[in-house]
């Protein structure tokens, strides 16, 4: 209890978070969140940010510990439209190549 934790997101898991194109590509941990209970043995209780469309209770198995120093809370789950799907899009666009027709 008040440790921080990763959470693993399986998009086949959960309806609200179908992702479509490489999962390869995405972040299979989001975090680190703070425990803020044990329950029974192999269950824990998250918090997480407000607006979030998961259910805070999760398995050991779905947990991986956070090492090192106290890091401040990134909250930033994938962000979700009206039907549960997770928006993609790129933070920046560093190089535009415009290739002529032959």
């Amino acid at each position: 209890v008040g440790d921080m934790v990763y959470v693993k997101l399986q998009p086949y898991g959960h309806t609200s978070l179908s992702i479509h194109g490489h999962l390869k590509l995405h972040s299979k941990y989001y975090g680190p969140f703070r425990v803020m209970e044990k329950i029974g043995t192999v269950a824990y209780r998250l918090l997480l940010p407000e607006g979030c469309q998961l259910h805070p209770t999760f398995h050991v198995s779905q947990l991986k510990k956070h090492l090192g120093p106290e890091a401040v809370p990134n909250p930033k789950l994938p962000l979700l439209d009206e039907q549960g799907n997770i928006l993609i899009q790129p933070e920046a666009i560093l190089e535009r190549k415009r290739i002529p027709r032959v």
